[in-house]
């Protein structure tokens, strides 16, 4: 097998799913996207919505320049939205979702914020102290992110006798 056909064997494989479950042909794809990486990330965001250029970089192993130009081509073309979220581009599918979607979105790919709501859908709600014992961190940063979360329409505060208790405002599946 010649060069040219060992790259076709690899790139085939790399996308068999796509040869071979009935998804899209290059050719469609051409003719919507750029380039497969291009697809590839359009892939991704619409799996990861409120996912960022490095962490789409990491994942599908591109540089994050390439990821950039791409981004900025599926974004002019109206494929994907993009949105300034705790510091950093975030990236979602075109007019699938709202403000508030998106900033839920957002907290979830922190693994900080995620894992305080996880806690309070655990525990239900909590003071920030408690918060604190059972995070095992500092009560400033956990109330620095609880503000971040009241702040995305997350969690309410809500008093209780002498304590400010913490309860989620989202619904999230039942807990196991």
């Amino acid at each position: 097998m010649g060069l040219l056909g060992l790259v076709g064997a690899i790139v085939g494989w790399k996308y068999r799913d796509r040869i071979f479950l009935g998804s899209p042909t290059a050719i469609e794809i051409d003719e919507q996207f750029d380039s497969l990486t291009e697809r590839d990330i359009f892939d991704f965001v619409t799996r990861n919505p409120g996912t960022n250029i490095a962490s789409i970089a990491e994942n599908l192993e591109v540089s994050q320049s390439t990821v950039q130009n791409h981004l900025r081509n599926l974004t002019a073309d109206g494929y994907l939205d993009t949105q300034s979220l705790q510091g950093s581009n975030r990236y979602f599918v075109a007019g699938e979702d709202g403000q508030y979607d998106r900033s839920v979105a957002a907290a979830f790919a922190n693994e900080e914020l995620r894992e305080l709501i996880s806690t309070l859908h655990q525990h239900g709600p909590l003071s920030g102290s408690k918060l604190s014992g059972i995070t095992e961190k500092d009560q400033l940063t956990i109330l620095r992110q609880l503000d971040e979360l009241e702040e995305r329409g997350i969690i309410n505060r809500v008093r209780d006798g002498d304590q400010t208790k913490n309860e989620l405002t989202i619904n999230l599946p039942a807990k196991n």
